[in-house]
C-alpha cells in the first residue's frame, strides 16, 4: 500500500510537473506574441500621433495658402488692365491731383523678378514734383503718400524726401520712391 500510494503520488507529481511544463510551453508563445503586440501597438500609436501632427500642419498650410490665394486674387482685381507704363503713372498723378499736388514725373527705374510670384515683376518707380511753397501743406503731402500706399495693396513706399529743387533755387521738390507688383504681361509695350 505504501508503495502504491507512493507510486500514485509520484505519478500525480510527475503528471502535475508535466502539466506545468506543458502549460508554460503552451503559454510562452502567447506571452511573446502579447509582448510583440504591445510593442506594435506602441509603435502604431507613435505613427498615429505623427500622422495627426502632419495632418495638422497640412491644415495650417492649407489655411495659409487659402489666405495668400485670396490676397493674390484681390491684388489681381486691384490692378488695371493695359501696360503698367501707362496706368501706373496715371494712377499716381490722379491720386496726388486729388490732394492738390501736381506730379511732374513718374519714372520706372527697373523691374525685378519675384521668385514666389512667377506671373509678376516688382517695378521700382521714382516720382517727383515741386512743392507749392505758398500752400505750405507738407504734412498733407506726407498724409497723401501714406494714403497712396494704403489704397493700393500692390504698392510699398520705399522712401519719401523733400529736397531742394535743382531747377528752382529757392524751391523744394518732393521725391518718392515706390515699388509695385506688376503683372508680367502688363510690362510688354
Amino acid at each position: 500500500m505504501k508503495g502504491s500510494r507512493f507510486h500514485t503520488l509520484l505519478t500525480c507529481g510527475l503528471a502535475l510537473a508535466a502539466g506545468c511544463v506543458g502549460y508554460q510551453w503552451s503559454i510562452a508563445p502567447v506571452r511573446q506574441r502579447e509582448s510583440e503586440g504591445s510593442r506594435s501597438v506602441s509603435a502604431l500609436r507613435q505613427q498615429i500621433d505623427g500622422a495627426r501632427k502632419a495632418i495638422g500642419e497640412v491644415h495650417t498650410l492649407e489655411a495659409r495658402f487659402s489666405r495668400e490665394r485670396h490676397e493674390l486674387d484681390t491684388l489681381h482685381g486691384d490692378l488695371p488692365s493695359g501696360p503698367a507704363l501707362v496706368w501706373f503713372p496715371e494712377r499716381v498723378k490722379e491720386h496726388f491731383a486729388r490732394v492738390g499736388s501736381g506730379v511732374v514725373i513718374v519714372r520706372l527705374n527697373t523691374t525685378m523678378d519675384v521668385p514666389d510670384l512667377p506671373d509678376f515683376r516688382r517695378g521700382y518707380w521714382s516720382v517727383g514734383w515741386p512743392i507749392d511753397e505758398a500752400a505750405g501743406n507738407v504734412s498733407g503731402l506726407m498724409l497723401a503718400v501714406a494714403e497712396f500706399e494704403q489704397q493700393n495693396a500692390f504698392v510699398r513706399v520705399l522712401d519719401f524726401a523733400i529736397r531742394p529743387d535743382p531747377e528752382n533755387p529757392g524751391g523744394r521738390m518732393a521725391a518718392l520712391n515706390v515699388t509695385a507688383l506688376i503683372p508680367r504681361k502688363s510690362l510688354s509695350r
